[in-house]
């Protein structure tokens, strides 16, 4: 029996040297692996300028609460659209964040909180993909 004890114990020797020899050789493999990703960094001279052009009519007459249009020239909407692109070529794309600030009436803000301003679509701020391509902006704005 004790023939048969030592080579268990040979076994259980060997078994353990070589779990320790592999935990080891797979911590050091990981330790030295890195992770590697590309990075572009880009330096330019250049001036880019944002070109904006209004594409529908100017706004004549006068802005009144929703349902309440009694008076020739009384609209309860006004629609504003723009066309907004860059005058360079962009070499990744970039956001372009339109937001409603410094709500005006009559160049004061104390009625502001009844202007509502939708831009394409979301209250008082949209952002928007812009890259080497027109961007068109639409801004409604109402009286509550």
């Amino acid at each position: 029996m004790s023939k048969r004890k030592g080579i268990q114990l040979i076994i259980v020797l060997l078994l353990a040297v070589t779990l320790g020899f592999t935990s080891t050789a797979a911590f050091a493999y990981w330790t030295n692996t890195s992770v590697q990703s590309n990075v572009t960094i880009e330096f330019t001279e250049e001036d880019a300028s944002l070109i904006v052009n209004q594409t529908n009519e100017d706004f004549e007459g006068m802005l009144v609460p929703q349902n309440y249009v009694w008076f020739a020239g009384e609209v309860d909407e006004v629609v504003f659209t723009y066309e907004v692109n860059i005058d360079k070529t962009l070499v990744t794309q970039v956001n372009l964040i339109v937001e409603s600030i410094n709500v005006m009436v009559g160049g004061s803000s104390a009625y502001s909180d009844l202007i509502n301003v939708t831009i394409n679509g979301t209250e008082d701020i949209s952002e928007n993909d812009l890259y080497n391509s027109k961007v068109f902006i639409t801004v409604v704005v109402t009286i509550t």
